[in-house]
This record gives C-alpha cells, structure tokens and sequence, in this order.
C-alpha cells in the first residue's frame, strides 16, 4: 500500500509539472514578439512620434502651396487640395482646424483700442437718426468689422477683414453684411415703441480684392475691397473723393462710424466719433481718432458745403485700417503713435468703379451713371 501511495504522489506531480509547461509554452506562442523585437517596436514608435510633428509641418506647407483661390471679374471660389494619403489627410486636416481653433481663441481675448486723450466715440442710439443719411450707410461686416454703402449693392471695407494676403478668413457664403432696415421695426412688447436694433444681415455673392493685397505687394497700400450682397437694399449710399487734395484744402475734421463693442460680452453699437487729422500722404492719412479693430473698413469722410444745393455734402476720402505709424505731430517733442488709413487716390477710385460700374472708359474719366461712386 505504502508503494501504491509514494506511486500515486509521484504521478499527481508529474501530472502538475507538464501542466505548468504547457501554460508556459502557450504564453510563449500569444506573444510573437521577442525581446529584441519589442525593443525594435518601442524605438520605432518613439521615432514616428517624434516624426509626426514634423510631417505635418510638411503636409501644411504643402496644402498651402496647392490651395488656391480662384478670383475673377465674376466669382470668387476657394479651393483646398491634398495630394496625401487619406488618413495623412485627415490627420492634417484637424491638426490645422485645431491650430486655427487656438489662434481665433487668442485673438478673442485680445481687444485692441486705440484711444487719444478722452473718448470722443458717441453711440447713437435714435431709431430715427440710425435710419437717416449719413448713418444709415454704415454697414456691419461679419465677423468683426465695418463698412460703408458705395452702391445699391455694394460695400467698401478694408481688404484685412476678409482676406490674409493668400486666401479668404472664411468662405463668401459664410460672410454677412447688416444693414439698418429702412423700415422701421416695432417691437410687440412695447407697442409703438421701435426696435433699436432692427438690422437686416445679407448675404454676400461676390467679393472684390486688390491683385496688389493677394501677393503682398506693399499691402498696405491695397488694404481696400468691396462686398457684392445677394439682394438690393434701399439705404443711402456715400461718394468717393479720389481726387481731394488734402494739403491745401485740409478738411478740419475727419468723420466716420462703425459697430463696435463696449465690452467684450455686449452687442455692437453704431457709434460716430471726428477727429482732426495730423497728416496726409499721396497715400495715406494720419489722425488720431478713437477706434477698436472693429472699426477696420468704416469709411472716413469729411464734409463739404455745396453752395448751390446750400447744404453740406460728404465724401469718403480714406479707409479705416488697424494700422499705426509713429510720426511727428505739431505742439509734441517726441513722436506719436497715430492711425495710418489708405486714402481713396484716383487708382483706387478707379478701381473700385472697374468692380462696380464694368466701364473703363466712364471709370477713367470719373464718370459714372451709379451717383455714389462718381467723384465730381
């Protein structure tokens, strides 16, 4: 009996150690990899995880040199093209849409104001003055930016509120135009009382930027455009004066309105300041006027008196920009921080009735049929 149970003992043992083998031996096949070849592995994904950066650097670049934007007398279309592998594709598709994502988020935090001295800025808040010439020519361009009414059907605006100098900040359907309706709103709540912010927002058809802003050449100096909407309002339009001298007829005081921000949670008001302006180029204008960025592309006029007609008439001599120069002003030792627009010079009239008018001849000679756009 003793050599039954030693026997039994010896085979129970027997039987554990070969199961313990085959547990081993089965790990070893679910796991294809050796040493050296994880060790391979863990290298390789080090490196493609410090390639990755890279490549899509690479990948941005060239979706940069591809994308392009068709511009002609008539449409303007935009075009985004990747010759890349699929999954390349959309890794750097979101790694770009994220990196805008952040640039607009700083840009938001960021508010600009240029003010000189005390704020000469006044909100105009009448229902009836809002409707009425020359405030009811100022238009709202979205997102964050001004403009004026240069036609039935067109705004001017500066060319840095839609465009960067390689392709539009955002699609032409995405763009709006808010103009004040010229019929007076009430709201229901209040009975007779009118809507002070009865704004109508159009659609945008066509855009119109310089060749000169689209290649960087001295952009500055092409730092103007025009909005096509999609349907006609019925608000006054302003002139262009491209042939104004301003060093021996210099107006005394520069007007101008735009939608602007109080805070960065309100809603923009139409507010309407003047100024006087310091000094004046073949191209540009220098003042001191109180301003934030959302008042880029608003039309800077001055006033003239129109002895036969005996009453005051306005033009639009220049275009608001978010640009600043240093320069010397008369009665300060150092030198001063002023804005800097681009003036309406008879190139860019001559420009912009080309966009308008399609008639070189009327165009060249300032003579145009569309009474807002002749500069006599």
């Amino acid at each position: 009996m003793a050599v039954l149970r030693l026997y039994i003992v010896l085979m129970l043992l027997m039987a554990l150690f070969l199961l313990k083998s085959s547990g081993d031996d089965r790990k070893i096949e679910e796991d294809p990899f050796t040493e050296e070849a994880k060790l391979k592995q863990q290298h390789y994904q080090e490196a493609q995880s410090q390639i990755r950066p890279k490549s899509q650097k690479a990948l941005e670049r060239i979706s940069k040199h591809l994308s392009y934007t068709v511009y002609s007398n008539e449409i303007q279309s935009g075009f985004k093209s990747f010759i890349l592998d699929p999954s390349e594709a959309s890794i750097a598709l979101a790694w770009k849409k994220k990196t805008k994502g952040r640039k607009k988020q700083q840009r938001r935090q960021r508010t600009a104001r240029a003010l000189y001295r005390h704020d000469t800025r006044s909100i105009i808040l009448s229902p009836t003055q809002k409707r009425t010439f020359p405030f009811n020519t100022v238009a709202q361009v979205h997102p964050g930016c001004s403009g004026t009414v240069i036609g039935h059907r067109y705004i001017l605006t500066a060319a840095e509120c839609i465009h960067d100098g390689s392709d539009l900040l955002n699609t032409v359907d995405k763009l709006r135009v808010g103009l004040y309706d010229q019929d007076v709103a009430y709201d229901p709540r209040e009975g007779d009382k009118p809507w002070t912010r009865a704004i109508t927002w159009h659609t945008v058809s066509k855009v119109f930027v310089p060749n000169g802003w689209r290649w960087r050449l001295d952009s500055n100096r092409y730092n103007y455009a025009v909005l096509r909407v999609s349907n006609a309002h019925f608000n006054s339009c302003m002139g262009l004066e491209g042939n104004a001298d301003l060093e021996e007829s210099r107006p005394n005081r520069i007007h101008f309105s735009s939608f602007e921000r109080l805070n960065r949670q309100g809603e923009p008001r139409l507010m309407y300041r003047y100024c006087h302006m310091e000094q004046s180029s073949t191209m540009y204008i220098y003042e001191r006027c109180d301003a934030t960025a959302e008042a880029r592309g608003a039309g800077m006029y001055f006033r003239f008196w129109k002895g036969p007609e005996k009453n005051w008439d306005r033009k639009i001599i220049a275009v608001k920009s978010n640009k600043q120069q240093r320069i010397n002003v008369t009665g300060v030792e150092e030198l001063t921080a002023v804005g800097k627009d681009l003036r309406i010079t008879p190139l860019v009239f001559a420009q912009i009735c080309f966009w308008v008018s399609d008639d070189p001849e009327s165009c060249g000679k300032g003579l145009i049929s569309n009474p807002c756009l002749t500069s006599k």
